[in-house]
């Protein structure tokens, strides 16, 4: 107990150091060269000339911060590993499509594990350098992962393997939770990204993730009918959910859906900031950084943007 407490007293004292709205009001607008001085006068990351090394800089000392402190190392891992799923399924396509990479130096500004390992492993069956976690899920991936199977069965399958994996390998109630969470909130995306590109109702059925509080025949079910859909989701996390589509559906912004989907993430997490024989602390912290680097990408890319469209 007494290191649950050391560490949350470490994160809480952190948090109040995340760059609030003054900040970025002071970084908005700011021209790309003197974005990047100022941002990182600001205790951000470590001064270069690609922003994404900045915010590579200071995840990776978010990550060598939670490896230090935390008191249960396995679910730590198991926390960075689903979160290296979307970098994963990546490389699994451009492997087996033959599509080209993003620059590497961009590629780790996405993930928490070394994407130059990360990418031989994946490449090359080297597995040299990756925890056990990752050496379980690549293996398992490896076995399955055909030239023969659609980009969308790719993903489904890769995220499936490792939300179960965690789910199964932890016994922290609050990551179970988170899991379960972040599988609904990406299902919500899922669908409407469905019926964006039109695609039929069989897609949706095998694109969807399994493991969630949300049943996938909620989605299915109201594939054809959004509103009922939005009516039906009202039951799960105390109608905050339909609350969060609402509004966007009524003004036809559901291209902000990602931001904020991110938003209600942060909020229904921080309801465990205080749980601290969890990892639960941890979670909060690191979606709220999550939540800063995003509002940087956009800062730096759209010089217009207004502080009241970030997080």
């Amino acid at each position: 107990m007494n290191n649950y407490l050391y560490a949350n007293g470490i994160l809480s004292a952190l948090e109040t150091k995340i760059l609030d709205r003054s900040k970025l009001y002071v970084l908005s607008g700011l021209p790309k060269d003197e974005f990047i001085k100022t941002l990182t006068s600001m205790n951000y990351g470590t001064f270069s000339n690609s922003i994404f090394d900045v915010i590579e800089s200071e995840n990776k000392k978010t990550k060598d911060l939670f490896l230090e402190i935390t008191p249960n190392k396995q679910d730590t891992d198991l926390f960075f590993l689903v979160n290296d799923t979307e970098v994963i399924k990546v490389l699994y396509k451009a492997k087996i499509y033959n599509v080209d990479l993003l620059d590497d130096d961009l590629m780790q500004s996405y993930t928490t594990t070394c994407y130059k390992t990360l990418k031989e492993a994946v490449f090359s069956a080297n597995m040299e350098g990756l925890n056990k976690h990752l050496v379980n899920v690549l293996t398992k991936i490896e076995g399955v992962i055909t030239p023969h199977i659609s980009p969308s069965q790719i993903s489904s399958f890769i995220d499936s393997v490792m939300y179960e994996y965690a789910r199964s390998a932890t016994k922290d109630n609050v990551l179970k939770k988170y899991l379960k969470l972040k599988i609904d909130l990406t299902n919500v995306e899922i669908y409407f990204r469905c019926k964006k590109l039109g695609f039929k109702e069989t897609s949706l059925d095998e694109t969807l993730l399994s493991g969630g509080l949300i049943n996938k025949s909620i989605f299915v079910d109201n594939y054809e009918d959004t509103s009922r859909f939005v009516k039906d989701i009202a039951v799960y996390y105390d109608e905050k959910l339909t609350k969060t589509i609402s509004p966007l559906l009524q003004d036809n912004k559901i291209n902000n859906l990602s931001i904020k989907l991110m938003g209600l993430m942060k909020e229904l997490i921080s309801e465990h900031k205080n749980d601290i024989d969890t990892i639960g602390p941890f979670i909060n912290y690191y979606i709220k950084k999550e939540i800063e680097a995003q509002n940087i990408k956009l800062l730096y890319k759209f010089k217009d943007i207004s502080i009241n469209e970030l997080l």
